[in-house]
Formats: structure tokens, C-alpha cells, sequence
């Protein structure tokens, strides 16, 4: 009548924080294809030299004199050596576009494996309040029930007692299950169908909000760094643009015979210049533009940036007030309330109703206290997360 229903537990692989983060980032394929992004810009950097195919041409026939006679040719075209050395410059910057991102990747993976974990030391400490409730809900179920069969009080207080004593049932199998959803979340970020469990002895983090405050800086996050990296690219580009409209050359070697007479040889050197610059002057006013663009977004999103750091921070310092009245006030004064309910309850200077009422309220505080740590928490991630801290 009064069993509490448990979820069986089989053989599990005991995680701790810093080992979930780290399991994450190396098992998680979102990384690797970023690891895979980052190898595959470095190996274009030797690609930066890309002059283009050598020319071959060979004619035979009467092209002196009668005598039939062989012209060989070969040329090579090369750019300016600038273009090559700027588009080098481009490759490089391309690898550092990739490991901004990489890293950004690896700051929103970190921060959702913590507050995963978060979730979970939530969730179980929670169950540990919700057990105890059911404990004394229990107790009080069956003393209300011999009350009732020794005539000391009506019907309605043990069939109250059940209801409450039912009803916390529920939330306690509401809460296990949410705890399963919040589990298999973890092990989605993990990439593992392994049985995991937290390391139950973990602590809410609680730093003071000033030393929270202080370490917030914009110019860590990756986000913003990308940007920075992607105006550095374009800027880049518009260079490159401006070089390719320099003249390219290109060196030639000609062997030949007169007269079928062979090896008479010539070297031959020319310059392709650009006479029709208007689409190149197109091009290089379309990157400057973009250049722009990219401006514009990199002072949108660092005031973004700024202005929710700046929220944030108001925020952790309510936080931290509130976590202070619980700790100082609140929490004391539930424990009180608890320990005098039960006292005159079992005493019988109490009613049911008066019990119910106080407990009821008790561990309320301690519900709302562990739900203001989790937003603490969260909130300090977040913190950490938009001021580019791992």
C-alpha cells in the first residue's frame, strides 16, 4: 500500500562533469566533421601556388621549305608572384575561419554537456526531497489510518493523508521519468547508448557574483573572433582582386628545324595585360562592399553581445541575492518549520491539516532554494559561454 515504485538500475558507467565534457568533444560528429573542416583548409594551402597547365604544341610539316620540318613548342604562364603570396594569405586565413568555428562548436557543446549534467544533479536532488516527503506522507497515511480505526478522528483525515501521500507518489514517478529524458539528452551529447550515470557527490557551482562579473569580456567570444576573421578574409580578397588585374607572363621555350636541319632553338617571354578593367573594378567595388556587410554584423553582434552579457550579469547578481536570503533565512527557517510540525504532530498537539500545511510549506523553500540554484547555474554557464570561457 505504501511501496514506492523504483526504475530498476543496471550496470552503469559512472561519468563526472570534466569527463562528460571531454567525452563530448572527442565523440561528438558535429567536432570531428569540424576537426575534418579545419585539416581540410590546411591542405589547401599548398594549392596556393596554382599556376596554370603547361602548353605543349608540336607541328610538322613543310613550314620553311619543302622539306617537311618540326616546330616544338612549350609555354608557361605564371601571375604575379604577389597573387600567389596574397592568395597563401587567404588559405591561411581560411584554416582560422574553420578553428573559430571549431571552437565555437566545441564552447556550445561544453556548455550544453553542463547544463545537461546540471539538469541532472537538479533532478536528483530533487527525488532526494521528494523521498523524504514521501517518507513522512507515508508516516503520516498510516498514523492518520490507526486514528481513524481507533476512533480519534474522522474519516477525512486518512482519506487526505492517502490523496497526499498518492499525489506525491506521482511526482516522484513524474520526476523519475523527466530524469530518464534528461539522461538519454546526455547521452545524445555524448554520442554513447551506454548506461551512464552522474556522479552523484557533484556540487552546484556557486562563485561570487562579482568574480563572475569581472571576467566578462567580449572579445574572447568565438563568435565575434569568426567575424573579425571573416572582415580579415574579405579584405583579403578585395587585395587578391586588386592583384589579378596586374599583367601576367609567361616564358617559352621553342625548338625547331630548317631545312631538316634540327636544334635551332628560341626562348620566348611575353605579358598578358588587362585592357578591359571594368569588370575587375566591378568585382573589387562588390568586395568592398561586402567588407562593409561584415563590419556592420561584427558591431551588431558584439552589441548583442555586450547587451546580454550586461543582462546577464544583473541577473546573476539577483541570483546571487536570492541564493544569499535562502541561505542565510529561508532554508533555516524551513528546517525549523519541518522539525516542529513533525514534533507536534507525533505529539499530538497537531492536527493532520496543520501538519500537512507546514511540511507542505517547508519543503517548499527547499524545492524553490534547489530550483534558484539550477537558474544560478545556468545562468553562470550562459555567462561563460557568450564571454568565450570553456
Amino acid at each position: 500500500m505504501f511501496f514506492v515504485p523504483r526504475i530498476s538500475v543496471q550496470a552503469q558507467r559512472i561519468v563526472t562533469l570534466d569527463q562528460a565534457v571531454e567525452e563530448a568533444a572527442k565523440q561528438n560528429l558535429l567536432i570531428r566533421a569540424g576537426q575534418q573542416q579545419v585539416s581540410q583548409q590546411e591542405a589547401l594551402i599548398s594549392a596556393s601556388f596554382d599556376p596554370p597547365k603547361t602548353t605543349l604544341d608540336v607541328q610538322y610539316g613543310q613550314t620553311q621549305a619543302r622539306q617537311n620540318d618540326y616546330t616544338a613548342t612549350a609555354i608557361q604562364s605564371f601571375s604575379p608572384l604577389s597573387v600567389y603570396k596574397t592568395q597563401k594569405q587567404l588559405a591561411e586565413g581560411n584554416v582560422k575561419t574553420s578553428e573559430y568555428q571549431l571552437n565555437s562548436n566545441r564552447l556550445r557543446l561544453s556548455n550544453e554537456v553542463k547544463r545537461a549534467y546540471y539538469q541532472l544533479i537538479y533532478d536528483q536532488k530533487l527525488l532526494t526531497i521528494l523521498d523524504q516527503q514521501s517518507v513522512l506522507f507515508a508516516e503520516s497515511a498510516r498514523s492518520a489510518d490507526i486514528r481513524f480505526k481507533t476512533g480519534e478522528t474522522n474519516r477525512l483525515e486518512s482519506v487526505s493523508a492517502q490523496s497526499k501521500y498518492q499525489q506525491m507518489l506521482q511526482r516522484i514517478r513524474y520526476a523519475r521519468r523527466e530524469q530518464l529524458i534528461h539522461y538519454a539528452s546526455l547521452r545524445l551529447l555524448l554520442q554513447t547508448n551506454d548506461s551512464i550515470r552522474i556522479d552523484t557527490g557533484t556540487v552546484f557551482k556557486r562563485i561570487s557574483a562579482a568574480n563572475a562579473i569581472a571576467t566578462l569580456n567580449t572579445d574572447d567570444n568565438p563568435i565575434v573572433g569568426l567575424l573579425r576573421q571573416h572582415i580579415t578574409n574579405s579584405q583579403i580578397q578585395t587585395k587578391l582582386q586588386q592583384k589579378s588585374g596586374l599583367p601576367d607572363w609567361r616564358i617559352g621555350y621553342v625548338n625547331q628545324s630548317i631545312a631538316k636541319s634540327s636544334n635551332y632553338n628560341v626562348v620566348h617571354a611575353g605579358i598578358s595585360v588587362n585592357i578591359f578593367t571594368k569588370a575587375q573594378k566591378a568585382k573589387i567595388q562588390a568586395l568592398k562592399i561586402q567588407e562593409h556587410i561584415q563590419q556592420t554584423t561584427l558591431e551588431y553582434t558584439s552589441q548583442q553581445i555586450t547587451t546580454e552579457l550586461n543582462t546577464l550579469a544583473e541577473r546573476q547578481r539577483n541570483l546571487s541575492a536570492n541564493l544569499d536570503y535562502y541561505q542565510s533565512y529561508a532554508l533555516p527557517q524551513a528546517e525549523l518549520i519541518r522539525e516542529t510540525a513533525l514534533s507536534s504532530y507525533r505529539n499530538g498537539e497537531a492536527g493532520y491539516l496543520e501538519f500537512f500545511a507546514a511540511i507542505q510549506q517547508a519543503y517548499q523553500v527547499q524545492e524553490e532554494y534547489l530550483l534558484n540554484v539550477l537558474d544560478y547555474d545556468f545562468n553562470l554557464i550562459r555567462i561563460e559561454e557568450v564571454s568565450g570561457q570553456y
